[in-house]
């Protein structure tokens, strides 16, 4: 009777030890949009989809260790699916900085004159390292109407300063601004039009 008891206070006494400071963080990667007034005659760009490789449809932010294992986090998830957010923040980066194209979500706009383009992005890594690096690299496609005029490989990565999955997200911004910011750079140069 001594042994029961003694082991039901073990494990309430452990039960009790257990830190309930343990909460979920929800990361947000889009910021909110800027109000920018866009020329009328600027070239509209959807995006059509994202397409996440299948071990990052998940909410929990995924850390690439030193041999090729992926670590899933238990408190640290996304705030929305990664391939609304990553085509959100896309969005929003476009139609801050340029005043000759105007980014739209597929669900939102739809294309009524041929004078527009479309992204399809397929995205293979997006999560930080134990390398003290983040990762964002896959593939995409501009199609104008019918044609394709740009298919692209990408692998960007970014070094961490500081430890932390806030830096870790912050970083992961700036690569999909990054892409974003040389997707525009394609469309608005003379030779793509």
């Amino acid at each position: 009777m001594i042994r029961l008891f003694a082991l039901a206070a073990i494990t309430m006494l452990a039960a009790g030890c257990q830190s309930n400071d343990s909460h979920t963080q929800y990361y947000q990667l889009a910021t909110a949009p800027v109000a920018n007034e866009v020329k009328p005659s600027a070239a509209q760009l959807i995006i059509d989809q994202v397409v996440l490789v299948d071990f990052l449809r998940r909410p929990n932010i995924l850390l690439k260790q030193e041999n090729n294992t992926l670590f899933v986090t238990n408190y640290h998830v996304w705030a929305e699916p990664l391939d609304k957010a990553i085509a959100r923040t896309m969005v929003n980066f476009i139609n801050q900085d340029s005043m000759q194209l105007r980014a739209e979500h597929q669900l939102l706009k739809q294309c009524t004159k041929n004078d527009c383009y479309r992204l399809s992005l397929f995205v293979e890594a997006f999560y930080p390292s134990s390398q003290s690096q983040v990762q964002f690299s896959g593939k995409y496609k501009l199609h104008h109407g019918d044609n394709v005029v740009v298919q692209q490989d990408f692998n960007l990565v970014n070094d961490l300063e500081i430890d932390g999955y806030p830096h870790a997200v912050e970083k992961l911004q700036q690569l999909i601004y990054q892409l974003s910011s040389h997707i525009e750079q394609k469309l608005t140069s003379e030779g793509t039009q």
